[in-house]
């Protein structure tokens, strides 16, 4: 390491005398993102840190540039949110209750466990897709009734419970 500005000392958790004139301890990949692990000395938890490194020139010899960025906090935060959408699509899947989800273009983004075995369609066939519509009802005047019946009780941010409906199965 031929120079650290103050925030590498912070990130590496050791003063600039003990940083400089020494290897940096980890690869330097050119033009990619890198993900690093640091463990500073006395302290358990690790930090994570983004690493992008480019080709320099320092007094008229080739070098790297590395730019570091503690990336802990979002790293903590995402894995948090990776665990709680685990945990509700846990729930939404063990729920004895139909429970399917539609994104604006009509296409089915959710299709839980009670849903597969209700209609007798699985996640893979409709996830996606706009047609489970027309499989549950076939009748296109009973499918429009229906919809329409839905989309009042969602225009006026009703909860649909115990609607009960005839749906044609597999």
């Amino acid at each position: 390491v031929l120079f650290a500005n103050p925030g590498t000392e912070k990130i590496l958790g050791k003063p600039i005398i003990d940083i400089i004139g020494f290897p940096a301890g980890f690869n330097l990949k050119v033009g990619t993102l890198s993900e690093i692990e640091i463990v500073q000395p006395g302290k358990e938890a690790p930090l994570f840190i983004a690493m992008s490194v480019v080709d320099i020139e320092w007094n008229n010899r080739p070098a790297y540039l590395a730019s570091l960025r503690d990336i802990t906090e979002q790293k903590i935060n995402k894995e948090s949110i990776l665990k709680l959408s685990q945990f509700q699509k846990s729930i939404i899947n063990s729920a004895n209750a139909w429970v399917y989800v539609e994104n604006e273009e009509g296409k089915v983004i959710l299709w839980n466990k009670a849903a597969e075995n209700i209609s007798g369609c699985s996640a893979g066939e409709v996830t996606g897709y706009s047609k489970e519509w027309n499989w549950l009802y076939p009748d296109d005047a009973y499918r429009t009734k229906v919809r329409n019946i839905i989309s009042e009780k969602l225009k006026e941010q009703v909860i649909l419970e115990k609607m009960e409906t005839t749906i044609t199965t597999r």
